[in-house]
């Protein structure tokens, strides 16, 4: 044995060797023992999601699901993507993202930091911005649907202050109608964001925003230098949660205010699926539309997570 290594330190550096750390090996016994614990709940899981999902899969290929006679076929995605509608569905969706996503991260991101200051107001402020997120999408729906109609408050309040001139039928005009479920969707879903970068910000040291303030940073430069970069992953997350939102969880509020008008302005990828599998008794079609949307959803996903990593290996 070599000068200054005792046979206790020896297999101490052997375990670690083995193991990555020392007892690692009694502690991954531990973690062992909790795998039978798990495995009910996530049978449960796996049953849940998965069955449905493998049925989704079966049904898309089949010309009559549960019906005696069916054909196993890919026609079903062939009629799906030659849909006019399919083609307008997606756009629609795409559009969702590019203008709702930005208008959001950015309203959220400037009230977070408009209500930085502790105190009790801001807290108020905070669960009164939050408070939209919480309620039903088909009560907001049904609201603004009554908001933007022709005769609505909206247009009421136009006419009341002298501009009648920019009164429109929002919802009816095919030119507006998805702008105004933008502007709806935003309405609702920026109270999220305004909670998620308030609880980041929160545990920012405030020694950071002194050490700025000393260097003679002053407001918007504290917030840009030491408050942004805090709110990196955050922000990311958030755009990741809307961007899901956008492209898949939309439904509730085509549906109860415009069904996919005025003449297919504002149909999606989710009431194309909902008019295909129940309104035409299609449930084939519907199922290839829907494993289309969810295999595009994750290979966007996916694509965000690579730009992510990209994007933290150029910074770092």
């Amino acid at each position: 044995m070599s000068e200054g290594v005792t046979p206790a330190s020896a297999r101490l550096t052997r375990r670690r060797s083995l193991t990555g750390r020392p007892g690692g090996r009694r502690a991954w016994r531990r973690r062992l023992w909790s795998v039978p614990y798990l495995i009910p709940a996530a049978a449960l899981i796996g049953f849940a999601f998965g069955y449905p999902l493998v049925k989704l899969i079966d049904y898309s290929f089949q010309t009559r699901p549960n019906i005696p006679g069916s054909v196993r076929t890919t026609v079903n995605y062939t009629l799906s993507v030659e849909d006019p509608s399919f083609s307008d569905a997606l756009q629609h969706n795409l559009t969702l993202l590019v203008a709702a996503v930005p208008i959001l991260v950015i309203v959220a991101l400037v009230l977070a930091i408009l209500l930085f200051a502790r105190g009790r107001a801001s807290h108020f402020y905070r669960s009164a911005l939050f408070l939209p997120y919480v309620v039903s999408i088909p009560v907001v729906g049904v609201t603004f649907g009554t908001i933007y109609s022709l005769n609505g408050a909206a247009n009421d309040t136009i006419r009341s202050v002298g501009l009648s001139g920019l009164a429109q039928d929002w919802l009816g005009d095919p030119s507006y109608a998805l702008f105004a479920v933008v502007t709806v969707i935003v309405w609702k879903e920026f109270g999220l964001g305004v909670l998620l970068f308030s609880a980041r910000m929160a545990s920012i040291e405030p020694d950071l925003y002194d050490a700025a303030r000393v260097d003679g940073a002053r407001w918007w430069s504290q917030h840009r230098f030491v408050t942004l970069p805090a709110l990196r992953e955050v922000i990311v997350i958030f755009i990741v949660i809307e961007a899901i939102t956008m492209l898949s969880w939309v439904f509730g509020y085509i549906y109860t205010m415009t069904k996919g008008g005025p003449g297919g302005a504002t149909i999606v990828m989710e009431y194309l699926i909902w008019t295909q599998g129940f309104a035409a008794s299609n449930l084939g079609l519907a199922s290839a539309t829907a494993v289309l949307l969810l295999g595009g959803l994750l290979v966007f996903l996916l694509a965000l997570a690579i730009v992510r990593r990209v994007f933290a290996k150029g910074v770092s």
